[in-house]
C-alpha cells in the first residue's frame, strides 16, 4: 500500500487534523457526519487547525 502512495497510484485526503488531546472532538465530528476523507490525530501538538470540512 506504502508504494502506491508513493506511486501516486493511490491518493489519500487529509481533511483534517486534532491535537491527540482533541480526540474525542475528532470522533465525535466522524460519528456526526462533519468530516470528509481522512482525520489524523497528531501527538504532541498543542494546537492544530482543521480545514473546512471538519467544522459545523
Amino acid at each position: 500500500m506504502f508504494e502506491w502512495v508513493r506511486s501516486k497510484a493511490l491518493e489519500v485526503t487529509v481533511t483534517g487534523r486534532y491535537a491527540l488531546s482533541e480526540a474525542a472532538r475528532a470522533h465525535g465530528d466522524l460519528e456526526a457526519r462533519r468530516t470528509t476523507g481522512k482525520l489524523l490525530l497528531v501527538p504532541g501538538a498543542a494546537a492544530v487547525g482543521r480545514h473546512e470540512e471538519t467544522r459545523s
